[in-house]
């Protein structure tokens, strides 16, 4: 959100300075207008005019160095969330091989675990125990998709054999 409104109000003063840039040509053209045509009348409008010039050019590089500026910002904001990304990327990858390393067997209970999450309908909490090898009593309905047939059961024991 915060990159995609940066990009809004770049957009902005990007339209800004253009606007600001044709106000300005217009100027200058009505002060070159109005030098000829005052010089014919001695007006002092011209003065006037070239004052407005003159502000309407430092308003446009103003806006010019704050579309710079923000386009800086931008840059960094959007290299410190890479910076992040890739350093909790890392840290991700590192305790991955960590985990891969020193319990080779995670990896392996993962398709069980899946099995016991979506095909049994058991929870985190009986799941850990079963990773742990300890029996899990377990009582209500139970469905075998083998038989495709259900089961009541009051004392059953879950347990799951040590590879």
């Amino acid at each position: 959100r915060s990159k995609e409104a940066a990009r809004q109000e770049l957009r902005q003063a990007k339209k800004e300075v253009q606007t600001e840039k044709l106000k300005g040509a217009a100027t200058t053209a009505a002060t070159n207008i109005a030098e000829s045509v005052g010089s014919f009348f001695g007006s002092n409008k011209v003065k006037t005019l070239e004052r407005e010039n003159k502000n309407l050019h430092e308003r446009v590089s103003e806006l010019q160095e704050e579309a710079r500026q923000r386009e800086q910002q931008q840059a960094k904001h959007i290299q410190e969330i890479t910076d992040a990304y890739e350093l909790r990327h890392r840290k991700l990858s590192e305790f991955t091989d960590f985990v891969k390393r020193y319990f080779p067997y995670v990896e392996k209970l993962i398709p069980t675990i899946n099995f016991l999450r979506e095909r049994l309908g058991f929870n985190d909490d009986i799941i850990r125990r079963l990773c742990t090898f300890k029996d899990v009593p377990i009582k209500g309905k139970l469905h075998s998709s083998e038989f495709n047939q259900g089961f009541e059961t009051q004392r059953a024991v879950c347990f799951r054999f040590q590879d």
